[in-house]
């Protein structure tokens, strides 16, 4: 039925409650906070739930189904204005950058999660990097060097705003104050068939309160990460990208004296759609700002 009857539409709804667009308006006719909705192509809402246990859900799309049976044709199938696309607003990656996903979990301790679900701290959490072309070109080695130190911003950006535990909770980036250290280096392990292979390590070191806010909830406790970090990356000099990204970054997690493990695996992504979801920093960009790379279209 939700093949065949419905078009399934993802959205982040934090971003789309504030998009200055067609899309935005549309959202806004029969949606306002994060939620399940069925609504006519017109904007006319059908059905609305925050939660949907998966036993009633057949239910509530017959319901939807059935008031949208009863609306006129004009509702149905509006006439579609092709100039509203050239209007969009919504966050874009960068042209010629590079995407990375990241994978969070807590490792042990997921008590320290501000969850009210345990189950819920033993999942992963998943967020994504947005590079410009000139920050992944600061990944990779200058000249013949066998080992250098990868761009100290680059690595500040990645520290502050995607080693965050938003597993349990939303929260904003690390203070600029709450990074005490950051630094990766490349090793050179070989040059082959046109291609450039790195091995990466290093560490990050953050400390300071774990604060949902300004609008997500109160401080809930101060948070040490003493963090390793390990990975490769395969460049390939033919080509002038980047074909393999991998790092883990993981170590010591403690709120309020709390011990737990954590880790974060950034990852090169695919040709995906998902690839277009803004980071969550990016998201919170009007609370928080100076995300290094904000880009609207």
């Amino acid at each position: 039925m939700l093949q065949n009857e419905f078009i399934p539409v993802a959205v982040d709804g934090g971003l789309m409650v504030r998009r200055k667009d067609p899309e935005g308006d549309f959202y806004r006719k029969f949606a306002n906070t994060q939620a399940r909705y069925a609504a006519a192509a017109d904007g006319t809402s059908l059905a609305q739930k925050t939660w949907v246990p998966s036993p009633h859900l057949n239910k509530w799309m017959k319901e939807a189904l059935a008031k949208f049976a009863t609306l006129p044709k004009s509702s149905q199938s509006p006439a579609v204005d092709a100039a509203e696309a050239g209007q969009r607003t919504s966050p874009v990656a960068p042209a010629g950058g590079l995407v990375l996903t990241v994978t969070s979990r807590f490792l042990k301790g997921h008590e320290v999660a501000s969850v009210d679900n345990e189950q819920v701290a033993q999942l992963p959490a998943y967020d994504r990097v947005w590079l410009t072309r000139g920050e992944w070109q600061n990944l990779l080695p200058q000249g013949d060097a066998k080992s250098f130190e990868l761009d100290a911003q680059l690595v500040r950006k990645l520290a502050r705003f995607h080693t965050i535990d938003v597993i349990g909770r939303q929260r904003g980036p690390w203070p600029e104050a709450s990074i005490k250290g950051c630094r990766l280096t490349g090793e050179v392990l070989r040059n082959v068939n046109g291609t450039t292979n790195v091995r990466l390590s290093g560490s990050m070191a953050i400390e300071g309160a774990s604060k949902p806010r300004p609008n997500l909830g109160p401080d809930d406790g101060d948070v040490k990460l003493d963090l390793k970090a390990a990975g490769v990356l395969r460049f390939d000099r033919a080509k002038q990208e980047i074909t393999q990204f991998d790092l883990v970054v993981y170590g010591p997690y403690s709120k309020d004296g709390r011990p737990a493990e954590i880790g974060f695996h950034f990852q090169l992504t695919g040709d995906e759609s998902a690839d277009g979801v803004p980071p969550w920093a990016v998201d919170r960009h009007h609370l928080y700002g100076d995300y290094p790379t904000y880009y609207t279209k």
